[in-house]
């Protein structure tokens, strides 16, 4: 482990010592290895991965526990973020934004996630922990859309335009308006139980959105304006795809104006939600964290994302050299056989199994910015 050389990475991580860059490295491969964010079984693993086959296995759990109680571990999150940003490679038009959330004991783990998509699959960039349980509010999302816009500004990444898709739980008078000036445009799912005041010719008449179910049978998909405050938006209404009996009719509103264009747009939003099963059951079990301080569960989050980034890296790499077969199921519905993140984590399980192995692989991929970009890149801005 004295041997590995770090010094590439400390422009991501000033603040930080090689000892704890040498930390992290170890518990990446660790937790590739093992697949789990649990602390104690990582630690099995460390003799098979290290050169230092003297020490215990406890003074190994030891250091990595030190290690999640690092200073300035607000610091060391955004340096592995960022690493995040530049193998990502991001394209922005869509950003996605929603929930993953159980329980440790007591203990409400509510991570509250926005990122894009590379390839059609979802890639997380940011992520707060709620320290509750439910969902989050209007400060918390702000939060999270202001750091992900300074992070774009310290890459120099152009957002406005970009289309943020989200689930039942982000509406608001507020939260649009918020959207509006930060320039970003908004595809958001409504519940059917929402009241509004529909203009007719008699006069204002307030209505649920199953009053529109009749035009929504006729039509297919149907449209209508909504006012808020000093803005109109345009509330669009479909059949559910799924033909689900208990939900008939899906609804959605918009700052955009055209109702197809606004309903393909919300179709990308599920993306999130395979990304989370993947960073579950699926994949790394973050579900087996063993932490409660909410910047230990962010960086535990942020080690995972990064390893979850890298098999996207390498499943899309092999899926345009070698296609993988799609498997068509009865409703007509098609999907890979095996996903792009299954096929990569399988990838980087065999080619990055020591971390010699594995900082190299870092350094490829982050040695065009490191070469071209590193100079203007200001840590600090944040």
């Amino acid at each position: 482990m004295n041997s590995l050389n770090t010094s590439k990475l400390t422009a991501f991580f000033p603040n930080h010592s090689k000892v704890h860059l040498k930390t992290f490295i170890l518990f990446l491969t660790c937790a590739l290895r093992c697949k789990t964010a649990n602390i104690y079984k990582c630690k099995d693993h460390v003799k098979n991965i290290s050169k230092n086959k003297q020490c215990s296995t406890n003074s190994h759990y030891v250091k990595f526990i030190r290690f999640f109680k690092i200073k300035n571990i607000a610091e060391f999150i955004i340096g592995i973020q960022r690493v995040l940003f530049v193998i990502s490679k991001p394209d922005l038009t869509y950003l996605i934004v929603d929930r993953t959330n159980w329980k440790f004991g007591a203990k409400n783990i509510n991570l509250l996630t926005i990122g894009c998509l590379d390839e059609g699959v979802f890639s997380p960039l940011l992520w707060k922990q709620l320290d509750k349980r439910g969902n989050s509010n209007l400060e918390d999302r702000s939060f999270l859309i202001d750091s992900l816009l300074s992070m774009f500004s310290v890459f120099k990444k152009a957002y406005e335009g970009s289309i943020l898709l989200a689930d039942r739980e982000f509406i608001g008078k507020e939260w649009f308006e918020y959207l509006t000036t930060k320039k970003l445009s908004f595809v958001i799912r409504l519940r059917e139980k929402l009241y509004f005041d529909l203009q007719t010719y008699t006069g204002k008449k307030k209505v649920s959105l199953k009053y529109f179910s009749k035009y929504i049978e006729k039509y297919g998909i149907y449209s209508v304006p909504l006012t808020l405050g000093e803005c109109t938006y345009t509330v669009v209404m479909i059949k559910n795809i799924k033909h689900d009996p208990n939900e008939p009719y899906l609804y959605f509103i918009s700052d955009l104006k055209d109702a197809k264009a606004i309903a393909a747009h919300y179709f990308k939003r599920w993306k999130i939600e395979c990304a989370f099963k993947h960073l579950k059951s699926n994949g790394f079990n973050i579900e087996d964290i063993a932490l409660k301080g909410d910047e230990k569960i962010e960086l535990m989050m942020a080690i995972l994302c990064l390893l979850y980034r890298l098999a996207i890296n390498e499943g899309i790499i092999l899926n345009k050299k070698v296609p993988i077969k799609f498997k068509i199921y009865k409703n007509g519905t098609t999907y890979l056989s095996v996903s792009i993140f299954r096929t990569g984590l399988t990838i980087i399980q065999h080619k990055l199994n020591n971390m010699n192995l594995l900082i190299k692989y870092l350094y490829k991929e982050l040695e065009a910015f490191l070469l071209k970009d590193c100079e203007d890149f200001n840590y600090l801005n944040v």
